[in-house]
């Protein structure tokens, strides 16, 4: 097993990089972990506001109760507005006027950030216009304010549609998703570094009048960074463990390491097929970059598939990491044993076709180019 030792050899010289970019995806994946992942639960955000009131009357108190819920009312009184405004400690000035019961108007200064503005006019006129909606139907304004009061005092009552099954949270789908990017970066990377290594001239007629045969060379190769491809998973299960020290190795927890373990070997099909057509380590670099980057954004890594467009996700089925998203996402909500194996399938299939492709490159345009020399 001489190709084999000399495989991780060949590693260790180039041990800078590879550590550089396991840091970095390292430090992504223990960062999108942190991060709150309750993202079901919707809290309604607050403007903060000033209202200067010069009607005093019962509409105009009730106007200020009802914004006082939607909003945060802040106290400005003696201080300078347009100062406030500028800073942006309030969002919005509301000046009710003395004429408010007949002309049902304010008046409103709003900061430069109108983040928050908009959502303060609609509340505005919302109250208003139920108001006069009450009026013209024959209520006086004391019963109109009374009825508006109860309807905004209404609550509509939201659900979300459980499925069938316990959903995995976000913050797990998403280990997992992105670890497509890193293991197709990281195998990519190091598949071509070993492959550039090979054909170095020298090394290549060495080969060539070695005992060993090309066939024997070539399996322990390939023997190697599957070794590699299973020890980066073995890694990244190792740190979603770290990470998630309290979660439990549930049916949905081990589906989802067996699948991206498949996809992790499959990987290596992929990065030697990209090797067999790459001489020149800058070419090495960018192809890795533009192939992991452009197929993470195609195949819902970085963009849930859900709200690509078609034309996107057509596009993404011609990468592995469609089908290994694809499992991944069925596995954290609906999950379907029989659509699990068949995308299993699909990625062994990829990596068939890709293990055949590089076999027929290797022995029909290399190993003849190297013994012509």
């Amino acid at each position: 097993m001489t190709v084999f030792k000399n495989y991780f050899k060949i590693i260790r010289g180039h041990t800078k990089a590879i550590a550089l970019y396991t840091i970095i995806f390292m430090s992504l994946l223990i960062f999108s972990n942190s991060t709150n992942s309750n993202t079901n639960v919707y809290k309604k955000e607050k403007a903060k506001i000033y209202i200067e009131d010069l009607s005093q009357s019962d509409l105009s108190k009730s106007f200020i109760t009802y914004m006082g819920k939607e909003n945060k009312i802040v106290d400005l009184k003696g201080k300078n507005i347009d100062d406030n405004l500028f800073y942006e400690i309030v969002t919005a000035y509301i000046k009710i006027p003395k004429n408010f019961d007949k002309k049902r108007k304010v008046e409103i200064k709003k900061s430069q950030n109108s983040k928050y503005y908009q959502y303060v006019k609609e509340s505005i006129n919302l109250y208003l216009d139920q108001i006069s909606v009450y009026e013209k139907s024959g209520f006086d304004t004391k019963d109109a304010i009374k009825n508006t009061k109860k309807d905004f005092q209404k609550k509509a009552k939201i659900s979300l549609r459980k499925n069938k099954g316990p959903v995995l949270e976000e913050r797990i789908l998403f280990f997992f998703n992105f670890l497509s990017y890193v293991f197709l970066s990281q195998i990519i990377l190091v598949v071509s570094l070993v492959s550039l290594t090979y054909k170095n001239k020298n090394i290549k007629q060495r080969n060539l009048i070695s005992p060993m045969s090309k066939t024997k060379i070539n399996f322990q190769i390939f023997l190697a960074n599957i070794s590699f491809a299973f020890f980066s998973w073995l890694l990244y299960m190792l740190v979603f463990f770290i990470l998630n020290r309290k979660i439990d190795l549930s049916n949905r927890i081990i589906y989802l390491m067996i699948n991206s373990l498949v996809f992790s070997l499959s990987t290596v099909s992929l990065a030697l097929f990209i090797s067999k057509l790459i001489n020149n380590s800058n070419i090495m670099m960018a192809v890795m970059n533009i192939f992991s980057l452009g197929s993470s954004f195609l195949t819902g890594v970085f963009v849930p598939q859900d709200i690509l467009s078609k034309n996107a996700l057509l596009l993404g089925r011609i990468f592995p990491s469609f089908y290994y998203v694809l499992n991944n996402n069925m596995i954290a909500n609906n999950f379907t044993k029989e659509i699990f194996f068949k995308n299993i399938f699909v990625l062994l299939g990829f990596a068939v076709i890709f293990l055949l492709i590089s076999f027929i490159l290797d022995k029909f345009l290399f190993f003849d180019k190297s013994t012509k020399n």
